[in-house]
């Protein structure tokens, strides 16, 4: 069921999941952050499952369940839209299970940027999402990302020039435009050495955002589809993009 969808296809649609338990109100203030002054389609989402149970039941457990996500996310709508004055968010809540809701719905809706917001208790939902570079282009953001990246480091591989721009996310380019390094993975370069690199980088503070350039097939998208940088991830924003 959708409670709003007014989004217009002429600015970016960026969708943000939620589970009411405050990922989602950090990761869009985050975004709205970076998107600051670039107009596009904000829609927050969350997705719910009625227990089983007899049909009568089934449907007044069911319409209990939308009000109460309703309600929840007119809430985090306006927690976020208080941290970026001037933002709308529209909201909509379905029935369902929340991978693949979400991930339907990226497609269907044909979603610019997924936000996911998370910790180290929302592995589950988080990975299938870094698995799925059909996806992508997904922002990560974890739950200590306070403020915007003044320092971002560019990951590509040979075949993926780090001047290419991928749309509907070009005001968070810009935004990082003058603050980023570029990293390439050569095709004869081990992906465990690549991710030490990037391990130290942040250690040592040099770097706020890693951001993921990939061309689809190539050995660097299957790594992070392998899960080969799970562990950076959960520590430190990231954007995947895949061309």
């Amino acid at each position: 069921m959708t409670a709003k969808n007014r989004t217009v296809r002429e600015q970016p649609n960026i969708l943000i999941p939620t589970n009411f338990t405050g990922h989602a109100v950090i990761a869009g203030e985050y975004a709205a952050r970076l998107l600051e002054g670039s107009p596009c389609n904000i829609i927050l989402e969350t997705v719910y499952q009625a227990p089983k149970g007899s049909a009568g039941t089934l449907i007044r457990i069911a319409d209990i369940l939308l009000a109460e996500a309703e309600e929840k996310l007119r809430k985090e709508c306006k927690q976020i839209e208080f941290g970026a004055p001037g933002l709308h968010i529209d909201f909509k809540a379905e029935e369902g299970d929340a991978a693949t809701v979400i991930g339907n719905n990226v497609k269907k809706d044909k979603i610019d940027l997924l936000v996911i917001g998370h910790n180290s208790h929302v592995k589950k939902f988080l990975y299938s999402f870094i698995g799925k570079p059909d996806s992508w282009p997904a922002l990560l953001v974890p739950n200590n990302a306070t403020s915007l990246p003044e320092r971002a480091i560019i990951v590509c591989g040979p075949e993926t020039a780090d001047s290419r721009r991928k749309p509907g996310i070009s005001a968070i380019e810009n935004r990082l435009k003058g603050k980023t390094r570029t990293i390439y993975f050569s095709k004869n370069e081990p992906v465990i050495q690549l991710k030490r690199r990037l391990e130290t980088e942040i250690a040592n503070h040099n770097t706020d955002i890693l951001v993921f350039k990939t061309e689809k097939g190539s050995e660097l998208e299957a790594a992070i589809k392998m899960h080969s940088f799970d562990e950076l991830l959960l520590i430190c924003p990231a954007l995947l993009l895949s061309y």
